[in-house]
């Protein structure tokens, strides 16, 4: 018997002796549950966490096996199925993936306003595809997002994948959306599947300004599909999915910052994150003339008003820093917007490369949402651990070193970039 076996069995008796009933019923009737669901945890941890478990993390392990299947023919059947890592709930990782490689709108910042990507075929993920991927990751992941850089409401078959969803419990599903095909149908399945969190693509507080970034969309549409989501929700009594809004700052809607923390909360939405725009070279947008690295003083103001206006108000901002600011490196404990949970990554690195995961339509796999350069893999061809223990690993090591990659050195993302640092605002070519 190895340490961490001996460790779990130690972890099992010391409860059995303070009679906790769940895990003295485990001593008495799930010897053949137990000796997987330990294996299964040692094989996890060195892989994932990146550490080897304590005692405390195998009883609550094993806390959380009884408590999803308290039946103990279940319990079997997972052990059958192999799917027993679903109900164990070691969940370092967040997934954010694309079901689909198109968008309906045709946004100026995005690489959808070049012809090279809008004029590509539309093509769904296959129920087979998401299947396999979700066996593979889902069961590891505290979030995941079915979306990363598309328009995943263009899927199809997008009511079927959420219906999917429930089985791997994973604890918060999102999706990022323009919202503009938000209908009836959608909205029902969002909220009978219990669906967490919506974050809406917005960009503006006019018509015209909407308009003219979010080429396509109709201002009035999404204020429409908004309201419609929100009657719904009542309707149930149900508090979700909660709606976010997601804002891309630029000079020609900076200004409307403020008034989109009203907007946010006119239509019940409880946040708004923004970010600086990252140029793409295959986007239609003037990078030079919208960067707001050339007006900082009008940049900072519009974050002070909108920061000041949220918290009278009562909704949750997510703001870049100021220019000029004084910040230090940020930390991962600060980070909490990434993931909550013990992060493993060194305090000097990126946490990025140790828990997020990100996947196209066709199966590239990145270490992050503003990944840009060559992808680290393809999970349609690999399977994820090979891709987890070979490059993931390699790009943890670079991190360790210092060694980062030119994608890495201008990264805006966070609180690794400075606003301050020009190359965080220079013009990039997108690989996808």
């Amino acid at each position: 018997m190895d340490a961490l076996t001996r460790a779990g069995l130690i972890a099992v008796r010391s409860l059995a002796r303070k009679r906790e009933p769940s895990v003295r019923r485990a001593m008495e009737d799930f010897p053949d549950v137990l000796t997987p669901a330990l294996a299964e945890i040692e094989r996890t941890y060195p892989v994932y966490m990146l550490r080897p478990p304590t005692a405390a993390d195998v009883e609550a392990h094993l806390r959380c096996l009884r408590a999803a299947l308290p039946d103990m023919e279940d319990a079997r059947r997972a052990v059958r199925e192999g799917s027993l890592r679903r109900y164990l709930g070691i969940r370092p990782l967040k997934l954010e993936m694309d079901v689909v490689n198109q968008c309906n709108l045709r946004c100026v910042m995005c690489h959808f306003s070049n012809p090279e990507f809008y004029r590509r075929r539309k093509e769904d993920l296959a129920p087979e595809a998401f299947a396999r991927i979700a066996d593979q990751v889902f069961p590891l992941c505290s979030q995941v997002s079915l979306s990363i850089s598309t328009e995943p409401l263009m899927h199809r078959g997008l009511a079927g994948l959420l219906e999917r969803l429930p089985a791997y419990r994973v604890p918060w599903v999102y999706l990022h959306t323009n919202g503009q095909l938000l209908d009836e149908a959608i909205i029902e399945r969002f909220i009978a599947t219990g669906f967490n969190q919506l974050s809406i693509s917005i960009d503006a507080a006019t018509q015209a300004t909407y308009e003219r970034i979010r080429v396509g969309g109709k201002f009035s549409r999404l204020l429409d599909n908004l309201a419609a989501l929100n009657r719904a929700k009542r309707e149930h009594g149900s508090s979700l999915p909660r709606l976010f809004f997601n804002v891309v700052l630029m000079r020609s809607n900076i200004r409307e910052l403020p008034a989109i923390v009203r907007l946010a909360r006119e239509h019940e939405v409880t946040g708004v994150a923004a970010v600086h725009l990252m140029p793409f070279e295959q986007a239609a947008v003037d990078a030079e003339r919208e960067s707001l690295a050339t007006d900082p003083e009008l940049c900072n103001r519009m974050l002070d008003e909108a920061a000041a206006l949220a918290v009278r108000l009562g909704v949750h901002i997510a703001l870049p820093q100021r220019f000029g600011a004084l910040r230090a490196r940020v930390s991962h404990r600060d980070l909490t917007f990434l993931r909550p949970g013990d992060y493993s990554a060194p305090e000097a690195c990126c946490p990025f490369p140790w828990h997020f995961v990100g996947i196209s339509a066709a199966g590239s796999v990145a270490p992050c949402g503003w990944w840009h350069s060559e992808p680290l893999g393809n999970i349609h061809e690999e399977p994820f651990e090979a891709m987890w223990t070979r490059a993931f690993a390699g790009l943890r090591r670079e991190h360790q070193r210092g060694e980062l990659r030119p994608n890495c050195q201008t990264c805006p993302s966070a609180g690794r970039g400075s606003v301050d640092d020009p190359s965080t605002f220079a013009v990039r070519r997108i690989y996808r």
